[in-house]
């Protein structure tokens, strides 16, 4: 059952997370669900549903490394943003992702882990009678917003990829790549139901709130070009119901826990692998020691930044003890717990910045430049830069758009490799910063060879059939 799974889950993750720690060098391999347990009793009692729900969370967002550190690591390294010291990653970094690559797999393969759990509540909730009705709302929301979240990562890297909807392994394990244009078309159907489901505003920033729910809906439309939807979703945020519950924070303290602008967070309150009022993404970024820094921002990246901008000076910090002095990501400040549990950190997953910016694009695709200007003039005032002129057109605006989201967001769970490829601009920007490696098909990642292996109705992503 999802009770016993989430057990044996974390038991690997504690035995595995020194692997991952020494600079993330080795493949995490997490053992999949059990697939051997009787539904009809997993979820007999409330008690066991509520379990069950916190097993969901644990296994996204604290046993698993994926949305805590191999979402935002390596998506940076395939865009312009983040390079390793050493050439363990330069597959990434050069985009020449080769399909046996096993850290290419996990990013296939540990988003299906999740979505399998996820349908496995969804079926078994689905025929019971007895379980309270707000339990039962609240683990249906919670399974169909986890599932809608990883198919979106799925389909930003991938494109096609398998929908599974089933926890039957027989079913699933032969299913072929479903259209991306399905596969979003079932995150938002998901999404809208989840919103349904979950009404309350969350036990803390670490549980599912509606707000949360509607925070992903408005990035998965403006991620489908659907803008209408998209602006309307953000705008909940700006002028709707949530407009008084989240406000942009100061630069110094965007990400300290309490954050105003947080929205869902990943808890550090001491279940996440033994780390205590820190995250896995700050003991990434922070250098070990005094003698390198393991991941560092490129110098396209540092550049991007204009003169003033606040996010440069707070957000980013060189290394100094030893050449090369290049810088890294420093949003989080804690590589080890503080002394003070009030400078605590949870690693934020959804905030108020990017949805202001999705508020800003959204309405810029609609041709309504005032108020997509409104929403980037608060991004920039909060950097202390000065507003952007009211008088330009309608492409100037969206790559001020694009500026914003690059220096926003950078660092932050791939979104600078996501708005390269959905936007169209992967060619032009990669072309030029990667002018001796990049080639057009690199856009997707290549669907992992032993998964085609084991089911032969996959098919590969063009270009790396040579391979």
């Amino acid at each position: 059952m999802i009770k016993m799974t989430k057990n044996i889950f974390k038991n690997l993750a504690l035995l595995s997370a020194p692997l991952f720690f020494t600079a993330c060098e080795k493949y995490v391999d997490i053992a999949p669900p059990v697939s051997s347990f009787v539904a009809s009793t997993a979820f007999s009692t409330d008690a066991l549903v509520e379990s069950d729900i916190a097993g969901l969370y644990s296994y996204n967002f604290l046993t698993s490394a994926y949305h805590s550190t191999y979402r935002h690591l390596f998506p940076g390294f395939a865009s312009d943003e983040l390079l390793m010291y050493t050439t363990t990653y330069d597959e990434f970094v050069y985009n020449s992702i080769i399909p046996t690559n096993t850290l290419n797999r996990y990013l296939w393969s540990e988003p299906y882990k999740s979505v399998y759990q996820c349908n496995l509540m969804i079926e078994s909730l689905q025929k019971n009678t007895t379980i309270r009705q707000v339990l039962k709302d609240e683990a249906l929301g919670t399974a169909r917003f986890l599932r809608a979240l990883n198919y979106l990562n799925l389909v930003s890297l991938f494109g096609d990829v398998p929908l599974v909807l089933t926890s039957d392994v027989t079913v699933s394990g032969s299913l072929p790549r479903n259209p991306e244009s399905e596969v979003f078309a079932q995150i938002i159907t998901d999404l809208k139901e989840a919103k349904q489901l979950i009404t309350g505003p969350g036990k803390s920033a670490s549980w599912l709130s509606q707000a949360a729910v509607s925070a992903l809906l408005s990035r998965a439309y403006l991620y489908n070009s659907q803008w209408q939807d998209a602006a309307a979703e953000a705008d909940l945020f700006v002028n709707g119901q949530w407009k008084s519950s989240y406000r942009l924070d100061t630069i110094e303290k965007a990400f300290v826990r309490g954050s105003n602008e947080a929205i869902l967070t990943i808890s550090s309150d001491g279940s996440n692998r033994g780390i205590v009022n820190h995250n896995n993404i700050g003991r990434t970024y922070i250098p070990a020691s005094s003698v390198r820094a393991t991941y560092y921002l490129t110098d396209d990246f540092m550049n991007a930044f204009e003169a003033g901008d606040l996010r440069k000076a707070n957000w980013t910090k060189q290394f100094t003890a030893r050449a090369p002095f290049v810088y890294y990501p420093n949003k989080y400040k804690l590589r080890v717990a503080p002394q003070n549990a009030e400078d605590a950190e949870d690693q934020i997953l959804f905030r108020l910045a990017e949805v202001l910016l999705i508020h800003a694009e959204a309405n810029a695709q609609l041709n309504k430049l005032p108020e997509s200007l409104s929403s980037l003039n608060k991004i920039r005032e909060r950097a202390g830069l000065k507003p952007l002129s009211s008088n330009l057109t309608k492409d100037q605006v969206l790559l001020a758009v694009e500026q914003e989201r690059h220096v926003e967001l950078f660092s932050e769970y791939g979104h600078r490799w996501v708005d390269l490829v959905r936007t169209g601009r992967a060619d032009a920007v990669l072309g030029k910063h990667k002018a001796a490696t990049w080639k057009s098909y690199a856009r997707l990642f290549p669907v992992p060879e032993k998964d085609i292996e084991l089911n032969p109705n996959l098919t590969q992503n063009p270009g790396y059939n040579a391979q």
